[in-house]
């Protein structure tokens, strides 16, 4: 489906451009019927000038080739601009043999690396601008006549460039969402069989959430709804705080792993008010509560709701790290492999079959953070408390929990560094013991003596 587009290029005057064939999607079915994430506003002033530019926040999705006239090609990738929730399109009549910065495409598999077409999208100044959301690179071939370029010959980073605006949204919409009504744990929000004392889960829409600012990746700030009510988490009930809104961008794995994410930190926070007294100083719960499910107006899920939980330990000030940190990480990982991993799909998985495979052992598999790293441990100046997100979902290559967690205080015990020279030794003494095997319980006693002792 092609929309309408209009056009002005750097040379002032309108140049004819072929139907390129867009995937574009009506603004009328933005949030519902071909799912997007909701974009962000473009940059302005010092958050222009401070935000320095980075690749890793430009995904492609995929590189169309559209045969012309004479053998010739047009090449046209999707570009989604994570900072800002917004896809883009740029067009190009030929494939550089080498980008603007000096690289080659040295194989025919290149034509699909990103560099080139970031390098475009970067020129247009894009994040300044919100009147386009396609660019279209004009190139004349040195021979003067039709076709690519001759080899050697090069899309140079001075080729002019023409914005258009379309009035409909382009961009990929999002693959696997499910309803609220498919996902068991938002399908059973009541609190039946729980203390009455326990909120429901609550539900919110999209649309209905405001003031949002991008935070990192996938997660944004935004102001609490004054829909919401705020028993599931007493701290705040008085404070004016911001919440953390994490969303599905993408893919169906994206969606996957949020819904486990979801369920894991609902039956996280069940449990932390259905233990007794005696317990509750025994097991500490270093997650941060559900508030509530993100739904659109389809009621789809496409994200959810928690406390803003503070800075990552590896964006505090220099020398600021201490030993006490790693001791609620791992009270919190304690706690997370005592939850069989079963008990957390049947929270987000509307079926499963009877002889889903348990570990190799007999025994049942038990849930890992799966991305202990320093961006994933926040801190809170303002109240001291130490909180592990992103919990739950494991990459293919990730070493596990207690390798990852000695890496972590590795890498933190050189920048920004440890408090004290004492800090420094607790923490190598905790990394080693982590690599040598020692059982999560006896580093806790001793860190834990050590640490109330000193």
């Amino acid at each position: 489906m092609a929309g309408s587009v209009s056009a002005t290029d750097v040379n002032n005057h309108e140049p004819e451009l072929p139907d390129f064939g867009l995937l574009v999607l009506p603004h009328q079915s933005y949030h519902s019927i071909l799912p997007c994430p909701p974009p962000l506003p473009i940059l302005t002033g010092d958050e222009l000038a401070n935000h320095p530019w980075d690749e890793d926040e430009m995904t492609q999705h995929g590189l169309t080739i559209i045969p012309g006239k004479y053998g010739t090609y047009t090449y046209q990738a999707h570009i989604f601009d994570i900072r800002l929730r917004r896809w883009y399109t740029v067009i190009s009549p030929s494939y550089p043999d080498k980008t603007s910065d000096g690289r080659h495409a040295e194989e025919l598999d290149s034509i699909c690396e990103h560099t080139y077409w970031v390098d475009v999208l970067q020129r247009t100044g894009h994040r300044a601008r919100d009147d386009f959301n396609i660019a279209v690179v004009k190139h004349t071939c040195a021979s003067g006549g039709y076709g690519a370029p001759e080899a050697g010959e090069c899309i140079c980073a001075k080729s002019p460039i023409t914005y258009m605006g379309s009035p409909d949204a382009i961009g990929c919409p999002i693959y696997g969402l499910r309803s609220r009504s498919a996902i068991p744990v938002c399908a059973n929000s009541k609190s039946n069989s729980s203390p009455s004392s326990i909120p429901d889960l609550q539900f919110i829409g999209i649309d209905d959430i405001t003031n949002r600012r991008y935070l990192a990746q996938a997660s944004e700030l935004c102001t609490w709804p004054s829909s919401l009510n705020r028993s599931a988490c007493p701290r705040l009930e008085s404070e004016d705080v911001d919440l953390v809104f994490k969303q599905i961008m993408l893919t169906p794995l994206e969606a996957d792993w949020l819904y486990r994410e979801m369920s894991l930190l609902r039956h996280l926070y069940l449990a932390s008010h259905s233990v007794s007294p005696l317990e509750k100083r025994r097991t500490h719960y270093p997650f941060l509560p559900l508030i509530a499910c993100v739904v659109d107006s389809q009621d789809l899920v496409r994200g959810f709701l928690t406390p803003y939980g503070g800075k990552p330990l590896h964006d505090l000030p220099k020398n600021s790290i201490k030993a006490a940190f790693f001791v609620s990480v791992l009270r919190g990982v304690l706690t997370l492999h005592q939850i069989p991993d079963r008990m957390i799909r049947k929270m987000y998985r509307a079926s499963m079959p009877d002889d889903f495979p348990e570990t190799t052992k007999g025994e049942p598999d038990m849930v890992q953070h799966g991305d202990i790293c320093a961006r994933n441990v926040l801190f809170d100046a303002s109240t001291g408390d130490v909180w592990l997100i992103d919990a739950g979902n494991m990459g293919i290559d990730y070493p596990g929990d207690r390798l990852a967690l000695a890496e972590m205080i590795r890498t933190l015990r050189e920048a920004p560094g440890a408090s004290s020279e004492q800090e420094g030794q607790l923490m190598d003494e905790m990394a080693e013991m982590l690599r040598g095997g020692v059982s999560f319980e006896e580093i806790v006693r001793v860190f834990e003596g050590n640490l109330s002792s000193g």
